[in-house]
């Protein structure tokens, strides 16, 4: 494989393993997480371009202006917060996906069980 062929391999890769786990969710009883999540995700996009035009200056096509005022990170109106909040809460969605996905591995009836792990029954 040529190196020139490595982003086209590894983005078909992406996109069938992709594909491949929203069919499997969408199965599941989990998939309004699987919903939330990609919400916040898309957020995190939105806010992460937004934040590289306001950082960089780029101009509207129509008025030549630019698109957003000048970026700050930190402060009241910066960028660090809907950035940080958009990801962070993404991966908590997963993250509880797979804490309830793990439930189903060991029935909560025999971690309760009398005399389970050295408990009196």
């Amino acid at each position: 494989m040529r190196l020139r062929e490595l982003p086209r391999w590894w983005l078909s890769r992406l996109h069938s393993a992709a594909a491949h786990s929203l069919r499997l969710w969408r199965r599941e009883p989990e998939w309004p997480l699987l919903v939330g999540s990609i919400v916040l995700f898309a957020s995190f996009l939105i806010h992460y371009v937004g934040y590289r035009l306001a950082l960089h200056q780029i101009p509207s096509p129509l008025t030549g202006a630019p698109i957003f005022q000048p970026a700050r990170w930190e402060g009241r109106v910066g960028w660090r917060k809907p950035l940080v909040f958009g990801i962070s809460n993404a991966m908590v969605f997963c993250s509880l996906r797979e804490a309830l996905r793990s439930q189903g591995l060991l029935p909560r009836g025999d971690i309760g069980a009398p005399g389970f792990l050295g408990h009196p029954g």
